[in-house]
């Protein structure tokens, strides 16, 4: 404990706040605390911790009680490790069935120099287009710009145009679920200031700059769902998920149970062998093979 992960910011200015960070990851099969110190440039992890799902199925609450003691023994486990007490927690999400949502929105300008403010009011008007019947928002972001004609403008501050767009993006979910994972968190007396589609966060920790430029997608495989998210030109431009992960990877017959991490299964794997002879029927003999199973959910 007590890594420091430096943040790539390049020459930006740093869009965080120093101080505790909090991030809850409630899985189905594990429930993940991390509590880090945000420092310019740098992110120092203090304290971790790990428990056991309960009452979570596919990333979705199904036992309001078990999903609270999984969340508060995790936090419990890394504050004490962290020496410190955390009120707020950012959560990353992958219940309530997490699809798109693109729009567009524009402004003319009439060869104005483009602006802090013009930006603001533009980034608010294509949040409000992200909409969905049936969904909520859990975030959103730009993923390109075009200035007149030019498209594929990073950053249009600074620049004169006659009329400036912008594409966005967005992840939406049920709402239902999202407020019972809330909820839950919530239980524990902790205050949910901000939420994470999963694979993005573990695509902002896994990829390089340059992968996200040219184009990646990270497969994010939890025990219940497996999401993932599409990465091209640094933004995020697509996401799905599908209910199913390391708990349906294999047969029941070959997977180990969860409530017994540490224990050792086997499989059988079989094979035949012709034995040669010199007569017209040939002998085949039977081989059993043990074998440890490969196939696990996530721990």
């Amino acid at each position: 404990m007590g890594e420091t992960i430096k943040l790539r910011t390049g020459a930006e200015t740093p869009a965080y706040r120093t101080g505790l960070v909090a991030v809850l990851d409630v899985g189905s099969s594990k429930t993940v605390c991390l509590i880090g110190r945000a420092e310019p440039g740098s992110l120092r992890v203090i304290g971790a911790a790990l428990r056991e799902s309960q009452g979570i199925r596919a990333g979705t609450v199904v036992g309001m009680d078990l999903a609270e003691e999984s969340i508060r023994d995790a936090v419990a486990a890394a504050e004490n490790h962290a020496d410190v007490r955390i009120q707020n927690v950012l959560i990353s999400v992958n219940c309530g069935q997490p699809v798109s949502v693109t729009a567009r929105a524009a402004m003319t300008l009439d060869g104005a120099l483009v602006s802090d403010a013009h930006l603001r009011a533009l980034l608010a008007d294509g949040r409000s287009r992200c909409q969905l019947e049936g969904h909520e928002i859990i975030q959103s972001a730009p993923t390109t710009y075009v200035v007149d004609e030019a498209r594929g403008v990073r950053n249009p501050s600074g620049m004169f145009c006659q009329r400036i767009g912008v594409a966005m993006h967005a992840v939406a979910v049920k709402p239902s679920p999202l407020n019972n994972l809330k909820l839950a968190v919530e239980r524990c007396h902790l205050n949910v200031v901000g939420s994470l589609f999963a694979p993005f966060a573990s695509g902002l920790a896994v990829l390089t700059e340059d992968e996200k430029q040219l184009g990646a997608t990270v497969i994010d495989m939890g025990g219940g769902v497996t999401s993932i998210a599409v990465f091209l030109e640094g933004h995020l431009v697509h996401t799905d998920v599908i209910p199913m992960g390391g708990q349906h990877a294999c047969s029941r017959r070959l997977c180990r149970p969860r409530s017994a991490p540490r224990r050792s299964m086997a499989r059988h794997w079989v094979t035949w062998r012709r034995e040669p002879t010199s007569s017209r029927s040939p002998r085949w003999e039977k081989t059993v093979t043990r074998m440890p199973c490969a196939c696990r959910a996530r721990c």
